[in-house]
């Protein structure tokens, strides 16, 4: 939502000729989420006040800043914000259409004075459903598959389903959702059999099993019909430079009373839209032999506004498109580039028609290799601090302080066969700590550790349950010692042979090291680190710093801690020009520096250094 400086620039005020009146929809409290810049003041005492207009904006209602989640920060880009956010509408809340004006003093002093565009609250029901692939939709029709609802409740055919349930079939992506009030179901729990059963006992012999996840879904409902809204919003890992709204967490908070330390700008909005599927792309890779070795297959989907955006609207979407990801009602599409709008076809409305392609992601079939069945299961490879140290979810809640809260955590999932610690030893990066689950169920994309903060974000991968071979992946400079080496010395007798041969092979073996880096460092492409058998040591680390304030000096700053391959005997110093690298017995790297690069807005620190780990 955008801010206005006075009534008068308000859209509802300046309408085209052909133009309708456009309010944003909102439909829970959340979806009203502000952000605004504060001006650099030497004084720090603010204070806040959200007040309620009517569609104009001429109407005093209430004052409603007791109803919002307010924070006052400095961003890591040292520029000052406030965030406001609706806690709850209340039963009171008197209008569906409305405006805020916003007003914010810093010591009395009165620095920020602005309007939002119009609101429209929008009636909305919450319903529930689950997935069904089309086999296990099939089972019931056979009499091999089984609903249990709440525990005691029992499901063993189609009508049975229709009758409770609303089931409906997507084309495309053979799945069935079945709908039902979120109020009266918990848990639901699928068995199928190979055999005909009678499952009152619950008891499946030769089936499966397995709890399913339960989603949630908004239905909007105005005026007896049930309308075309979609939700789009999009994802940053900490500021969006086409307009300047910041994702991150608050470097330093303001001094305001009712500060919302967790409280985080996000960007998620409902439109009147719908997106369809649209034919499939095939890509094939055939071998001069004609066999088919890939195929490459993509989902495209036509994403339509149902009315036209006056121009304010349109940038605001617009600027989702420039997010990391992008998600439509929860799931993920891919847009590659090209114009999102395009001029409305009646004349005089100032407004913008969304028109739009977007792609899920692509799905490919390798034919190259013999099919691999191996089981695989989830692991999460934790690269820096400690195993005891802070953990935290998705959402940023934290899980706990210690390695064993982070065990008992995945253990909550439901449909966890198993969790266990894979040791770090039979891996070439040897991370701080490596966890391993066996599950068919749900399980979080990423946790954080530490803090949570984008750089500490640990991405579950799947592996081979038994030998894992991809933990590594994207760690440069990285890998065990080679092994099996082998040489052949060949003398070459040509003329005259000589009196007396001494021949001499030596192997020279390469073993490539590691660094666990402290917190706030970040390995940039081109490092390595590396030595030999006869204990001759380089390392080269690229290095930035984001948090490091502007024109500071290192002194004895610890860097992070250099695994066991390059580790001396005894404590190195090395002195080079306007640098000094101190490091210890353990592994731990310490610089010092008063002539660092800030040039970028941020530390660059480039190490490049040779010493030999026998001390000779």
């Amino acid at each position: 939502m955008i801010f206005v400086d006075s009534l008068s620039q308000l859209r509802i005020n300046n309408l085209c000729r052909n133009e309708k009146p456009y309010s944003q929809p909102v439909v829970t409290a959340s979806d009203i989420n502000l952000q605004g810049r504060l001006p650099e003041q030497s004084l720090n005492n603010y204070s806040v006040k959200v007040v309620l207009y009517n569609c104009t904006g001429e109407v005093f209602i209430q004052d409603v800043t007791n109803r919002f989640r307010i924070q006052f920060g400095v961003s890591i880009y040292n520029f000052r914000y406030f965030n406001l956010q609706l806690r709850e509408w209340g039963e009171d809340f008197p209008v569906d259409c409305f405006t805020l004006r916003v007003e914010i003093r810093n010591n009395g002093q009165l620095i920020f004075n602005k309007i939002t565009e119009t609101y429209q609250r929008l009636n909305h029901s919450k319903r529930c459903y689950i997935e069904l692939t089309n086999t296990e939709w099939d089972d019931f029709s056979l009499g091999r598959g089984y609903l249990r609802v709440n525990q005691d409740q029992l499901y063993n055919n189609i009508n049975e389903l229709a009758n409770h349930f609303e089931p409906v079939y997507h084309q495309g992506t053979n799945k069935w959702n079945l709908y039902f009030d979120c109020s009266q179901v918990n848990k639901i729990t699928i068995l199928r059999s190979n055999a005909l059963t009678f499952p009152l006992t619950g008891v499946l012999g030769g089936g499966i099993e397995k709890n399913l996840p339960i989603y949630a879904v908004y239905v909007i409902d105005e005026d007896g019909c049930n309308l075309p809204y979609t939700r789009i919003e999009s994802t940053y890992d900490c500021l969006d430079n086409v307009t300047g709204l910041y994702y991150g967490d608050p470097k330093l908070l303001l001094n305001y009373h009712g500060n919302d330390p967790d409280l985080r700008y996000s960007n998620s909005q409902w439109i009147e839209s719908e997106i369809k599927k649209q034919p499939t792309e095939y890509e094939k890779q055939i071998s001069f032999l004609g066999r088919v070795q890939r195929i490459d297959v993509t989902q495209t989907y036509k994403f339509t506004g149902l009315i036209p955006f006056p121009q304010w609207k349109m940038e605001e979407i617009e600027a989702i498109f420039s997010g990391k990801r992008i998600y439509v009602d929860s799931e993920e599409y891919i847009h590659r580039k090209g114009v999102v709008f395009k001029t409305d076809t009646i004349r005089n409305t100032c407004s913008w028609l969304l028109d739009v392609s977007f792609e899920k992601k692509v799905i490919t079939n390798d034919f190259s290799c013999q099919d691999d069945c191996t089981t695989l299961c989830t692991y999460y490879v934790i690269w820096g601090g400690l195993k005891d140290q802070a953990y935290f979810d998705e959402n940023g809640k934290i899980i706990g302080h210690t390695f064993n809260e982070l065990l008992n955590y995945f253990n909550s999932f439901s449909d966890v066969i198993s969790i266990e610690e894979y040791p770090s030893s039979e891996t070439a990066c040897q991370p701080v700590a490596i966890i391993k689950i066996d599950s068919f169920g749900f399980l979080p994309s990423f946790i954080h550790y530490w803090e949570y903060s984008p750089a500490n974000r640990v991405y579950a991968q799947k592996d081979d349950c038994v030998l894992p071979k991809n933990l590594c992946n994207g760690v440069e400079g990285l890998c065990l010692p080679p092994n099996g080496i082998k040489s052949t010395c060949e003398i070459i007798e040509d003329c005259q042979r000589p009196s007396s041969i001494i021949t001499n092979c030596v192997d020279l073996v390469i073993t490539k090291g590691g660094i666990t880096l402290s917190k706030d460092w970040v390995l940039a492409s081109g490092s390595k680190l590396e030595a030999d058998q006869f204990g001759n040591a380089m390392i080269l680390l690229k290095l930035e710093n984001h948090k490091i304030p502007l024109d500071t000096n290192l002194l004895n700053e610890n860097i992070g801690t250099l695994n066991a391959v390059m580790q001396p005997k005894n404590t190195e110093f090395i002195e080079k020009e306007n640098l000094s690298v101190m490091i210890m017995s353990n592994g731990d790297l310490y610089v010092s520096s008063d002539n660092l690069d800030f040039t970028k807005g941020y530390l660059e620190l480039t190490l490049n250094i040779n010493y030999n780990i026998n001390g000779n």
